[in-house]
Order: C-alpha cells, then structure tokens, then sequence
C-alpha cells in the first residue's frame, strides 16, 4: 500500500512539476521599465522588445553623458541611410516608448551605418502636445501607459511636423 502510495505521490509531483515548466510568465514591454538608462541590462531589456523597421539591423547601444543629458545612442546597419517618412515615424514612435519606460532618459540618437539618422528629445517631444501625458505618467501607471499605446497607434506623419 505504501509503495502504490509513494508512487502516486512520485507520478503527481512529476506531473505537477512539468506543468509548472510549460506555464510560463509572460511579460509586457511595461514589465521592462526601468529608472536609470545606466541600467544596461535593464535597457537593453527594453530596447530588445522594441520593433523597428525591418530595414534596419540592430548592431549596438551606448549611453552617453553630456552636462545633466542621459543619452541612449542606438546603432543600427542598413542597405540605406535614407530615412523615408514611414522610418521617421518608426523611429519617432520607438523614442517615444523609450522615454516612457526608461525614467531618466533624456534623448534618443539613432545610428544608421555609424551616423547620426534621428535624433529626439524627451523634452522636444512632450512639449510638442502629440500625447496627452507626459512620460513620467506614463512611467508611473501601467494604465497610462496602455493609454499611450494606444495613442501611438494613432500617430501619424503629419503629427511629426509639430516637432
């Protein structure tokens, strides 16, 4: 008796275990957000779960510091160092999503083929009024920030002209 016992104790923990290995947490890109871009594996995390154009091949980051500037610098290769509208719109609408989820970033230079293609200013973009909040609300409620989502779907090329 013990030992059908002891095995069916064995089985379910067995089973209960492997179920455990198939559930897995998923993650938003919200989950991400970090305080300091100093935190390099906190924003790498975040940059890895934005979506750029497909035309462009993530290569590497840096962070800069210049007087009281928190700089994220990507760096992307391409076929092209042309920027396109509907790039300047991709590359506008992933800043925007960095500065909402990394509290202390305070500008976005993009790299294409080693030189500077895009380059944004959290302050340049909130004081342009293309979102209702501005980032730090966005930073500190996880509903804000599906708000804001939300309004990024919404974007447009003509609103990049209020930059």
């Amino acid at each position: 008796m013990f030992s059908k016992f002891s095995k069916l104790l064995s089985t379910i923990l067995i089973l209960l275990s492997l179920t455990a290995c198939f559930i897995a947490e998923t993650k938003t890109i919200y989950d991400y957000r970090n305080k300091y871009i100093g935190d390099n594996s906190k924003t790498i995390n975040v940059v890895s779960q934005l979506n750029f154009d497909e035309s462009l091949n993530y290569d590497h980051m840096a962070i800069e510091y210049a007087g009281d500037l928190n700089i994220l610098e990507l760096y992307f290769t391409s076929d092209t160092s042309q920027i396109n509208a509907d790039l300047e719109l991709n590359l506008f609408k992933n800043s925007s999503i960095l500065y909402a989820l990394i509290e202390n970033l305070d500008q976005v230079d993009i790299y294409i083929n080693s030189e500077v293609c895009y380059s944004t200013s959290k302050e340049e973009v909130e004081n342009s009024g293309i979102f209702l909040k501005n980032f730090n609300e966005y930073f500190n409620s996880e509903e804000y920030f599906y708000e804001f989502e939300n309004e990024l779907k919404e974007i447009d090329r003509e609103d990049l002209n209020k930059l």
